[in-house]
């Protein structure tokens, strides 16, 4: 057990996870330092799913957290980077009420935009038990995952019709994992995260193979990408064209498309259903 020392105007608590309910949290108020404004959290970290509270939050600002913490402080290491999001998440939690008064993780409705995240890992409500495992293995690689599959949505359906099977999903895949793999998530992380998904959400052993195929052309493109990370507009706009080459060109699988109709064996990409 490890105290926490968190500057915030938030009561203070002390969170200890019930450890038969995973989705259970003891919550009893403290007194608080006024004259510092510090307050402890004391939690059992080793045993607490993030992934349960992160999965309710805005990732976007989340990796903007990180990415700032990361900014400031070049040679950050994981575990510091790790801790630091901790701390954020747990406060966000209660801000929120995630965690309420009486200790549960709620999963309310907290109005944040939604999108249409097709097959990929969602941060509201639609993270499975293989994702989560994987996602509190390291929660500065979690969040890159995840906020790199919510920019692959936000991206993919002004590249493409369609979206299932075909081109667009092809590109939704390889996209998503270019940009985690281009991120501090890194190659290894970002290919298991993506296992882990095809675990929790199975579909045809075909859907599956294409998809893991996919996921791995986007990781081969990791590299080149992360060599524009310090321009941000350039960094997503070579990311983005890139991955649309690379699908134009026959480098990505799909098994189904309007040309095509729908197939029993992986077949290359090409630029049908392409918008640019």
């Amino acid at each position: 057990m490890k105290n926490k020392l968190l500057s915030t105007s938030l009561a203070v608590a002390v969170i200890t996870l019930i450890s038969n309910s995973p989705n259970v949290l003891a919550l009893e108020s403290t007194p608080n330092d006024s004259e510092n404004n510090f307050y402890f959290i004391e939690v059992l970290e080793q045993n607490l799913d993030y992934a349960s509270i992160v999965e309710n939050l805005d990732i976007e600002s989340l990796e903007s957290y990180s990415q700032n913490k990361q900014n400031e402080n070049p040679a950050i290491s994981e575990d510091e980077l790790n801790n630091l999001l901790k701390e954020e998440i747990i406060k966000r939690g209660i801000e929120s009420n995630i965690i309420n008064a009486n200790g549960k993780l709620m999963y309310p409705d907290l109005g944040i935009s939604t999108y249409s995240y097709g097959d990929l890992p969602i941060v509201k409500t639609k993270l499975g038990t293989n994702e989560k495992k994987v996602f509190n293995e390291s929660l500065s690689k979690g969040v890159a995952v995840l906020a790199a599959g919510k920019s692959a949505m936000s991206y993919y359906k002004n590249y493409y019709s369609g979206g299932e099977d075909d081109n667009a999903d092809a590109f939704r895949h390889s996209l998503w994992m270019a940009f985690s793999s281009a991120s501090v998530a890194g190659a290894d992380y970002s290919r298991r995260f993506g296992i882990a998904h095809e675990n929790d959400f199975p579909s045809s052993a075909l859907a599956r193979s294409m998809d893991l195929y996919n996921n791995n052309i986007g990781i081969s493109y990791g590299p080149k990408i992360k060599a524009f990370a310090g321009n941000a507009d350039l960094y997503h706009s070579m990311a983005l064209k890139m991955i649309n080459t690379a699908v134009k060109n026959g480098e990505m699988r799909r098994f189904y498309g309007t040309d095509i109709g729908r197939k029993t064996s992986l077949v290359k990409t090409n630029s049908t259903g392409a918008k640019k």
